[in-house]
């Protein structure tokens, strides 16, 4: 089973005509939404990460391993994302695919939904966002042309690749970006063919 999670930023919210909602109708139109086998969610940056990681606890319960994909803007990426890989560590359970965009650093204890002061820092100040042990490959994203932007990302813990990129366009824009869109279409196509290896092996053994 392969579950593609997609977090949305500050402004934005379910169902709103936005960049992630976007990219979410491109991953169901590429085939990644299949009833049992594969699924798309769209949350937004307050979800409540303790039961989606529970969620995610169950579906590996009753279907076996289950393959993560991450993928976060803004404080979707700085805080939601963060929060569920963090607690989905607590759970042992591995996300081979993880995409930040522009990802802005929130910290737990700011009263929500007021705006970090923190974001609006200048980079060299900000605080760092250390990444969990629990990521495969990583793509991130970040711009220099306004602020909030993404703070410095200490990435020793990840185990696979690790990609930083630089966009030239406003944080605002970053959700839109078809480099952005195209990576985690990539991601999503690759945890698919990860997925489809076990099965063609064990028709081979079985054969």
């Amino acid at each position: 089973m392969i579950v593609q999670i997609l977090i949305s930023g500050f402004t934005q919210h379910r169902g709103y005509a936005h960049g992630w909602f976007k990219l979410r109708e491109l991953l169901l139109n590429e085939g990644f939404s299949s009833g049992v086998d594969q699924r798309v969610w769209l949350e937004t940056w307050q979800v409540n990460t303790k039961r989606l990681a529970d969620s995610i606890q169950i579906l590996t319960g009753l279907y076996g391993n289950v393959r993560v994909g991450i993928y976060g803007y803004s404080y979707g990426g700085g805080f939601g994302s963060l929060r569920l890989l963090r607690q989905l560590a607590k759970k042992n359970v591995q996300v081979e695919k993880v995409v930040l965009a522009d990802p802005v650093f929130r910290p737990a204890w700011l009263p929500r939904p007021m705006p970090s002061p923190l974001s609006l820092l200048p980079f060299d100040i900000q605080p760092k966002i250390r990444l969990p042990k629990n990521i495969g490959d990583l793509v991130h994203f970040y711009q220099n042309v306004n602020v909030p932007q993404s703070p410095y990302l200490i990435t020793n813990a990840v185990s696979g690749n690790v990609e930083h990129r630089e966009l030239h366009v406003p944080h605002q824009m970053v959700d839109e970006h078809p480099d952005v869109h195209r990576a985690v279409l990539k991601c999503a196509n690759e945890l698919r063919e990860l997925d489809r290896a076990p099965s063609a092996l064990k028709i081979f053994r079985a054969a």
